[in-house]
């Protein structure tokens, strides 16, 4: 009996903190709307399972075609580049490439990712555009891939959240449920 109060205490304090970061309060949900939120959670990390496999792919690609003048999906060979010295400007290069694409396309897709996801959560309702998702995709494949210092992470949590947003606005989910 005692373990069955902690555990109501403890999900009642975890749906306080939860109301207090995303606005949803999870006890005044209905079971169709936890149903269709569940399932949609689903689907997105299925979604961004299989996304973060074919963005590490395209960091393949990327690295192979400018390392090696090769399309491949196995990790170039820094060492035996057919640059040589010329290596060194393709940094700078992929930089402007990147910089140029991103503010033409979709300004929103620069920066780490989290910070951006946590934007749209708390100023726009959770919603992210779609092209977000290929903007930010092949920019950060290519500065990974050109050299740049970005991780993989960033990218895939707003990718992914970006996806989640689109199924949330497709199922015309309310909001504070996207």
């Amino acid at each position: 009996m005692v373990d069955r109060l902690r555990l109501k205490s403890a999900l009642k304090e975890l749906s306080n903190e939860i109301e207090k970061i995303t606005g949803i309060q999870i006890e005044r949900l209905n079971d169709r709307e936890i149903l269709l939120l569940n399932t949609v959670a689903v689907f997105v990390g299925i979604i961004t399972g299989y996304v973060s496999i074919g963005f590490r792919w395209l960091i393949h690609i990327f690295q192979n075609y400018i390392l090696e003048n090769q399309y491949s999906l196995e990790p170039a060979d820094f060492a035996n580049n057919i640059l040589g010295n010329w290596f060194y400007i393709v940094p700078p290069i992929g930089f402007l490439i990147v910089v140029t694409l991103t503010k033409w396309l979709a300004p929103e897709a620069g920066g780490h990712g989290v910070p951006e996801v946590i934007e749209a959560l708390v100023t726009k309702a959770g919603r992210i555009r779609g092209r977000i998702v290929a903007v930010k995709g092949l920019s950060s494949a290519l500065t990974i891939a050109a050299g740049g210092s970005v991780g993989k992470e960033g990218p895939i949590v707003q990718i992914g959240a970006a996806g989640g947003s689109l199924l949330g606005q497709l199922f015309r989910m309310p909001p504070k449920g996207v």
